[in-house]
């Protein structure tokens, strides 16, 4: 377990001014064969957020297939909860360690804590992750915490 799985849920966002970019820098560094990453703003989805990660964990191919688990990673950033949505997170990730589950933890002040400020800061991310890879190329998909993606659409 990296020391950001260990740590992740004492970063807090009143520790930053207006640097919203270090909720992922203790993560694993990105595959060398990334091509996709899939980014997850998620407030209060306990009831949904295992089904959403099972759906990603679980893509294949056309042909049914896995896909390469280190061609894509999944970054989860829970916001505002006042559930265990991250608790549930971190269980997922224990369970399944092979899964690219990147997972961080956050309150925001009101004034920010929207579906368009989180997403914001996840597809930052996300690009910079993707160009860390010598061809800096490589796809952002977005998607929800209570949402059940089809089995092959990171494949397609």
């Amino acid at each position: 377990m990296s020391y950001f799985q260990m740590h992740a849920d004492s970063i807090q966002l009143k520790n930053l001014t207006t640097d919203y970019t270090n909720f992922f820098n203790q993560a694993q560094a990105p595959s060398e064969n990334l091509k996709v990453c899939v980014i997850i703003p998620a407030r209060d989805e306990a009831q949904n957020i295992q089904k959403t990660l099972d759906a990603l964990r679980l893509q294949t191919d056309d042909y049914h297939t896995p896909l390469n688990p280190q061609s894509y990673e999944v970054l989860l950033l829970v916001n505002n909860c006042t559930d265990n949505t991250f608790e549930i997170g971190k269980s997922y990730q224990q369970q399944y360690p092979d899964f690219c589950l990147h997972l961080a933890k956050v309150q925001l002040p009101p004034q920010k804590a929207n579906i368009g400020f989180v997403r914001r800061i996840l597809m930052d991310e996300a690009y910079q992750r993707l160009c860390l890879n010598t061809d800096n190329e490589g796809i952002i998909a977005s998607t929800d915490g209570d949402t059940q993606v089809d089995c092959c659409w990171i494949f397609h």
